[in-house]
Order: structure tokens, then C-alpha cells, then sequence
């Protein structure tokens, strides 16, 4: 079974040519050839590992649903041993947990940028994204359950929050439970006219729902702390509770039940699947999946255990589909007889993106343990899966139309035919020492190879024949990551703030020529480093962006520098005179005009769906790894009419004090573009003290002294055609707390 098939990202209809996006065109791809006119677009493949899986039985069929990575996946369970995947549906955002509906229609999934999406599954061969609600800041949504027209979602310092789902299009908020959460909101599980909420610290949680405008909260078991996941079978709810193991609860009393019994798993209990003749299964983190006999809850009986690092289960009789993430593997296993349990079936996901690099029509994908993955990028608005090769790919580069891919501390590279039909290796190289970074350029394959390895050449001009040809390293100095621009090459460190310059025009002898100090702070060094002529990019993790310019004897010179703020780059790429930058979670992609490297223009941001882990920009496409939620692509694509911004959800109301520095509230969730364009953000009416970050739209600051009152702000997020959508919200300011000494009242 391919686990990883073509996505179908959401595309604007085709209709009228706009103007302006030639220019936009200009301004993103200038450096790329770039034949006639085109239309600027972004594509995802949303491949990643699965975190959740709920399966559905009902009118004839079995539907196994998961959760990868930023896609919704369905399969067919007619014949469990043998899984078929029926289809899927690209998401927004990475899924943390996914729900289904009791007719089998409508599927749930919350993600980790805050969101619940809805997701019609009426048609199993084309799921379709319908309406999502977005929370604010650290308001995160983590378990579902539906019940009629209501979604009742666990949330992050809320507790339970009820939706209204009558309309999947746009599903609304109706009221939020009166309990104060002290942090994490794990899990919710239905019964009846109740709730309960595993809810960490708070142990677990009971909501009377009988009313859905106001639920309230009519009991709990705080002793049970850690509690997590909550699985509720006839009359008895099975709490998982991390490291403080598992935990059976009688329900026959709803708001105060009976502790029938707590007992230790030696692991991190992450969740529970109850199987026939009174056994109990237990994903327990590295302990692996843990079954018990708890004939008597209060002395539960260890019975046997199989596998490593199971993050949910999903139970099928004696049988039990295990989600592991780390591994990107669903896996049935038969359990009849625990103490030998059997394999039966494997269902492998794609992994982590950790880099890509682009070549002519198609993107690699350095996909860590679901190997190396090409994607076709004729149309980059619409990346297809074509096929990978197994290995374990942590770096990915191109040199003379070849990949080659590495697993960073391993000293295999591998080269890789990227064919129309799917990649293949055709060559591999013994580096003798460990690889952080590979680039090519011209026919020659450049590796950092650490402190012992330094800087390794290699001949590619036969790529099915690697020829070594000479290496230099100074001892005390790692090169961890490289940029190469004709006869010079440049290496850094993270975690050392000293940079090399080395000549390399005799690749057999190439030589230190000079070192440049970065400005010192922790994890002062390179994360990524680009170089274009005589000018070099060091992404760093603390100092933004820094511009450096080589003046050909091996001194280099700060002639710029782009502060990100809050961002933390984690890959820079430059081509022609743009340079883009992967800016992590808060910032995605963002885009600067270096035509003038000592004064660099900000020109546009993506918001992407994941973090923002590596940028490539080559052949008139720019990819960006995306960790568990795959790729983006962008270039150019299909005429396009554009449509406006949406709203999404509500911006809460916020009420802080006077002098009170504000956690940065992202506005980002409560937008989307139809067309997957960036968004520039703006605000009226802030509080002073305040702003709002235009790229990321994040609003943070320190509230002015002096300050109290309640301040209407308007939020306004507008795409590249100046169309927007709002929000309102206002923003209670309290006088600052007096504090009073006495005798000085």
C-alpha cells in the first residue's frame, strides 16, 4: 500500500487574469526563468506521521479514520488484515485528534495551531473540508465528541467548549463550561448528560451537558492528576493518566463515581482500548502496549506486552490497531493470546519533512524516517506524489541533476535518479565521517562532516561514480552547516558564534582563509547560511538574519542584517536577488528583495500550515519543509480569480491590567485566504503599548501605564489584491494593582 498519495490542494477557480499577479509573479521569482505569463499559486503535500484514529462501524461498514500529519485519511476495514485507502483530504494544520460523527457523515479534527475543522466524509473516495473555529493565544482543542448539532471539544484553559455544528459550514460557539483549568485539557468523553474532561493537574473533570448553553461543572476526582485520555465503555470510564499509570472509574453515580481501582504501567499511560473477556489494553510510551487482566480493577494483572511508543489505540476485538508517530505506522496486532501477539497488518505514513531541495519539475523531500520522496511540481500549485526510496533522510541537495540524501550522523550519502516514474539510488558514497549538510554546486558535492570531518569535496561530474577529492578541517571548529558560492565556501556552528571562509578553487587542497565573529549570545551560530556572489545569509536563532559581505581574501564584513522579532529562522535560500527565509511556526515563509544586500526589502510572508523548518528556492518553485505537515510549494500555476480573505471563528474579548506585558495573541488562526495567498495584517483601536505584527500577526507588547478603559479593536487581514476581511473584539484595560505598606495608605 503507497502511503502517500497524490493531495489535492484547495485551488481557486480558473476564471479572469489579474493584473497585479503578474507583478507579484515579479516580485517572488524574479531570479527564476520563468516562460511566459503564469499565475502565482501555493500547493501542499500534506504528508506526515499519524498521531490519531477513530474507526466507525455502521449500515455495512467499517471505516478506519486517521489523522496524519496535516491530512484527514480514510480507509476500509472490510478486511482488517488488509486496510484500503478509500481517500483523503489535505487539512490546514497538522491533526492532533480526530472525532466522528454517530451517522458516519461528518468528521472532526483539531490541529495544533488552534483550530477544530469539520470535514464532510459522506463520499469515503473525496472527503471535503467544510467550516473550522478557531481559539485565541493558548487556547488549544485537543479530544472531540459530537452529540446531535453540538461538538464538545476539550480546550486549553477553558475546560469544555460546546459548538454548534447544525451548519458544518460554519460552525459556531455556543458556551463554555464554568470550571478553571489550571493548564492542559486533554481529552472529553460522552455519557449521557454528562462530560468528563481528563484535565491534567485537575484529575478528571465532570460537566453536566444537559443543557448545552450552559454547561457546568458538577463534580470531579482531583486526586486522579495526570489524567489524559478517558475511554467510557457501558458504565465504567478507563483514564489514562500518564506516569502515574491508569485508573477505572463506575459511572452508575454520574457526578460522583466510584473509584473502582488505580494501577501502574511502569510507562506513560497515553491511552486505553478495553478488549473482550475483561482485559485492558495500555499504550505506555516506550514500554509499549501493555495488556492487563482487570477482572478486579483493583488488582489489575499484567498479561503481556508487544511494540514501542504507541500513542493511541484503536480497538477491533481481540485485535488492535496501534498509532505510532515516531515510527509514521499504524500496526494491527492480535492479542488473543497476550503473552505472544501477532503482526498482522502494517499501515506506513510519511514522516517528518525535515528538508527539501528543488530540481527541474520536482521537489525532494528529506522526509526522516519515511525516506527520500519526490514530488512532481509541474503544476506547483498541485504537488503529486510520485514515489520515495526507504531510507532515513535528514538532508536532501541537488548537483548535476541528481539528489543526494543523508541521515545527518550517518556517513552514507546516497545518490538518487530522480525518474518520472519514482526515485531511485544509483550511487553511494562512504563520507567516513558523519554528514550535516550537503551542497552542490556545479558538478561538485560539498558535506559538512563536523569537527573531525571538516568540510568533504566530492567530483559528481559522473553521478553514478562520486569521486573524493579533498577535505579540510581545523581542529576546535565544526562544520556543522555550509554555504558555497564559486570559489569560496562558508561553514558555522549553533552552538559557536566563530565562522570559517575557506578557499575551495583547488578542491584537492582547499584551505582556511579567514574567520568571522557572528554577535555572541546562546546559539549564537548559523541554523542555515546561503551564499549568492560575495554576499553570504547566516540564519541565526536569536539575531535574525545576518548579511555578510566576503571581500574575496577571506574577511567578511556585516553590511545588514533582518530582524524577525519574535521568529526563529530555521533555513534561508537565495535565488536571483530574492532571498527566502523558513521563520518557523509564527512567520512561515518570508520573502526579501537583496538586490541591494545592505538594505533588504521586505516583499511578501506565507503563513504555512506547519513549522517552518527549510526553504529551497530553485527552477521557478519555492519549497518549504513543514515537519509533520509536509510541503508547501509555490510558483506558478493555473489563471486564478482571486477571492477575499474569510474570518475565522471569533477573537475572544481580552481583559489584562495596566503595565501588564502581553503573551504574544496570534490573530493568525482567525483568518484564512481561499486562495492560500499571504496575509498582511493590521489593527485600530489597540490599547496603547500594543502592535500588531504585519507578516505574522501576532499582537504583543507591554500595556501602558495610565492606561485603563475598554478599547474597541478592529483586526484586518488583507491578501496581495488589497481584499480583506475583519474582526472585532474589544480589550477591557484594569487600573494597574495597588499595593498598599502600611502607614503610607
Amino acid at each position: 500500500m503507497q502511503p502517500t498519495s497524490p493531495v489535492r490542494p484547495r485551488l481557486p477557480q480558473p476564471g479572469r487574469l489579474l493584473p497585479r499577479l503578474v507583478l507579484v509573479l515579479g516580485l517572488l521569482l524574479s531570479g527564476a526563468a520563468v516562460a511566459g505569463t503564469c499565475e502565482l499559486g501555493e500547493g501542499r503535500w500534506g504528508g506526515g506521521p499519524p498521531q490519531d484514529a477513530e474507526r466507525w462501524l455502521g449500515g455495512g461498514e467499517d471505516l478506519l479514520l486517521v489523522g496524519a500529519g496535516a491530512e484527514l485519511v480514510v480507509f476500509d476495514l472490510a478486511t482488517p488484515t488488509t486496510p484500503v485507502e478509500l481517500g483523503r483530504a489535505v487539512l490546514s494544520h497538522p491533526a492532533v485528534s480526530v472525532a466522528v460523527s454517530a451517522d458516519g457523515q461528518l468528521a472532526a479534527v483539531s490541529d495544533w495551531f488552534d483550530n477544530v475543522t469539520l470535514l464532510d466524509i459522506g463520499n469515503r473516495a473525496a472527503p471535503t473540508a467544510r467550516g473550522s473555529y478557531a481559539w485565541a493565544g493558548l487556547e488549544q482543542p485537543t479530544g472531540m465528541a459530537f452529540s446531535g448539532n453540538h461538538l464538545y471539544v476539550a480546550v486549553r484553559t477553558i475546560g469544555l467548549a460546546v459548538l454548534d455544528i447544525g451548519d458544518p459550514d460554519a460552525p459556531a460557539f455556543v458556551a463554555n463550561s464554568d470550571g478553571t483549568p489550571t493548564d492542559f485539557v486533554f481529552d472529553v468523553a460522552l455519557h449521557g448528560n454528562h462530560a468528563y474532561l481528563g484535565q491534567g493537574a485537575d484529575g478528571v473533570q465532570i460537566v453536566d451537558i444537559g443543557d448545552p448553553t450552559h454547561p457546568t461543572v458538577v463534580g470531579n476526582v482531583a486526586a486522579w492528576t495526570d489524567a489524559g485520555q478517558i475511554d467510557i465503555v457501558g458504565n465504567r470510564a478507563y483514564v489514562a493518566r500518564g506516569g502515574s499509570g491508569v485508573g477505572i472509574l463506575d459511572l452508575s453515580n454520574p457526578v460522583a463515581p466510584a473509584q473502582l481501582g488505580t494501577f501502574g504501567t511502569d510507562g506513560y499511560a497515553y491511552e486505553t482500548a478495553v478488549l473482550p473477556g475483561d482485559r485492558l489494553a495500555v499504550a505506555n510510551g516506550f514500554n509499549g502496549t501493555k495488556i492487563f487482566d482487570i477482572a478486579n480493577p483493583a488488582l489489575a494483572v499484567e498479561l503481556g506486552a508487544f511494540g514501542n511508543n504507541p500513542y493511541r489505540l484503536v480497538p477491533l476485538g481481540d485485535r488492535i490497531f496501534s498509532v505510532h508517530p515516531f515510527a509514521s505506522r499504524i500496526s494491527l496486532v492480535d492479542v488473543q493470546t497476550p503473552a505472544t501477539p501477532t503482526t498482522l497488518a502494517n499501515i506506513d505514513f510519511a514522516g517528518q519533512s525535515h528538508a527539501v531541495s528543488a530540481g527541474n519539475d520536482h521537489v525532494l523531500v528529506a522526509n526522516g524516517s519515511g525516506g527520500a520522496i519526490m514530488l512532481d511540481t509541474t503544476n506547483p500549485v498541485q504537488p503529486t506524489y510520485v514515489g520515495r526510496v526507504m531510507l532515513d533522510a535528514q538532508r536532501v541537495a541537488h548537483v548535476n541533476g541528481h539528489g543526494v540524501v543523508s541521515a545527518g550522523y550517518s556517513s552514507a550519502v546516497d545518490v538518487i535518479d530522480p525518474q518520472p516514474t519514482g526515485p531511485a539510488i544509483v550511487a553511494s558514497i562512504d563520507n567516513q565521517f558523519q554528514t550535516n549538510d550537503l551542497v552542490g554546486a556545479d558538478n561538485r558535492l560539498y558535506i559538512a562532516s563536523g569537527e573531525a570531518g571538516g568540510l568533504r569535496i566530492y567530483d559528481m561530474s559522473n553521478p553514478l561514480l562520486p569521486q573524493f577529492e579533498g577535505a579540510v578541517s581545523v581542529p576546535g571548529q565544526t562544520v556543522w552547516q555550509i554555504a558555497v558560492a564559486g570559489d569560496f565556501a562558508y561553514s558555522g556552528y549553533i552552538l559557536a558564534d566563530e565562522m570559517l571562509v575557506m578557499d575551495v578553487s583547488d578542491p584537492a587542497a582547499p584551505v582556511v582563509i579567514g574567520t568571522h565573529q557572528l554577535p555572541p549570545s546562546i546559539y549564537a551560530g548559523p541554523t542555515d547560511m546561503a551564499a549568492s556572489g560575495n554576499t553570504v545569509f547566516v540564519a541565526t536563532q536569536v539575531n535574525g538574519v545576518r548579511i555578510l559581505q566576503h571581500d574575496g581574501a577571506g574577511n567578511l564584513d556585516d553590511i545588514g542584517a533582518i530582524d524577525l522579532g519574535l521568529a526563529s529562522p530555521t533555513g534561508v535560500s537565495v535565488d536571483g536577488d530574492r532571498l527566502y527565509i523558513a521563520g518557523g511556526v509564527f512567520s512561515g515563509l518570508l520573502i526579501y528583495d537583496v538586490s541591494d544586500p545592505a538594505n533588504p526589502q521586505f516583499v511578501a510572508q506565507y503563513n504555512t500550515a506547519g513549522d517552518g523548518l527549510a526553504v529551497h528556492a530553485a527552477h521557478g518553485v519555492i519549497a518549504i519543509a513543514e515537519g509533520d505537515s509536509g510541503v508547501s510549494t509555490i510558483g506558478c500555476g493555473f489563471n486564478v480569480e482571486n477571492a477575499a480573505p474569510v474570518a475565522v471563528g471569533q477573537i475572544n474579548d481580552q481583559v489584562d491590567d495596566a503595565g501588564e506585558t502581553i503573551f504574544p495573541l496570534s490573530v493568525h488562526p482567525n483568518f484564512d485566504d481561499p486562495d492560500g495567498q499571504a496575509l498582511t495584517y493590521s489593527a485600530t483601536g489597540l490599547p496603547p503599548g500594543l502592535a500588531i505584527g504585519a507578516g505574522s500577526g501576532v499582537i504583543s507588547g507591554t500595556l501602558s501605564g495610565g492606561s485603563a478603559g475598554v478599547y474597541p479593536v478592529v483586526v484586518t487581514a488583507t491578501d496581495p489584491f488589497d481584499l480583506s476581511a475583519t474582526q472585532a473584539f474589544e480589550w477591557t484595560v484594569n487600573g494597574a494593582p495597588e499595593i498598599f505598606t502600611d502607614g503610607f495608605e
